[in-house]
């Protein structure tokens, strides 16, 4: 038995593009039909460039209208199946999930008996988070409050990189709101904030004295590493 180069077993030799006894061509020629028709698993950046040099031994031509697909094992989570058309370029095929509940690490605030609400979902080659801590009677005043991402971005290109996205600080005493873009400290933790131009930190007395039932809130979207 053998195994052509996007892994389908055939009786006899690998098929190449020198011509073989009648059986085996007939094998050769079943094995290599399915060349760009499946999907193949490949490990890394690496083996996916052996899988290109083997397709063409075989006589396989990637093309716009023969293109390749393939499951790279190390690439971001959501991000594994890939496309090409000539073979040396590459792109993503998009995938949306569904929103996924995940468990934020807080620093700088509790909630004291409130609500938490963290959720993402990958979208394309995209994170979305949502958020929402509306605070409780045993609620800690936030200082500089900041929470986890559920995935790593991207490494910062320069001190704090702005989220596509807004937060909204919610005073339910007098129903005014406050909003503001996150921004992203490090690569694992987003930083509330309010006020647009200059960006403003959250604390205990600013924009007010925080009480039982005001709210942070908000949606982002950022590139996972």
């Amino acid at each position: 038995m053998a195994t052509t180069a996007s892994g389908i077993t055939i009786p006899g030799s690998s098929p190449t593009t020198t011509a073989a006894t009648p059986i085996q061509d007939h094998w050769n020629n079943l094995g290599k039909s399915l060349n760009g028709r499946v999907v193949v698993p490949v490990a890394s950046i690496t083996a996916r460039a052996a899988l290109v040099v083997a397709l063409a031994a075989e006589g396989y031509t990637i093309s716009a209208s023969n293109p390749l697909y393939t499951h790279r094992a190390d690439a971001p989570v959501g991000s594994e199946l890939e496309v090409t058309v000539d073979g040396t370029t590459w792109r993503t095929v998009p995938s949306t999930d569904p929103w996924i509940t995940y468990t934020a690490t807080r620093t700088g605030f509790a909630v004291g008996g409130g609500t938490t609400s963290t959720i993402w979902r990958r979208e394309g080659d995209l994170i979305r988070v949502r958020y929402a801590f509306i605070f409780g009677a045993g609620a800690t005043a936030p200082t500089a409050p900041s929470f986890s991402l559920p995935v790593t971005s991207v490494a910062l290109v320069h001190l704090y990189p702005l989220l596509v996205g807004i937060g909204d600080l919610f005073k339910a005493s007098t129903a005014t709101t406050y909003s503001g873009p996150p921004v992203l400290v490090n690569t694992t933790t987003a930083q509330i904030t309010y006020g647009l131009n200059p960006l403003a930190l959250v604390t205990d007395t600013v924009p007010w004295t925080w009480v039982l039932n005001d709210a942070m809130t908000g949606e982002f979207t950022y590139r996972p590493a």
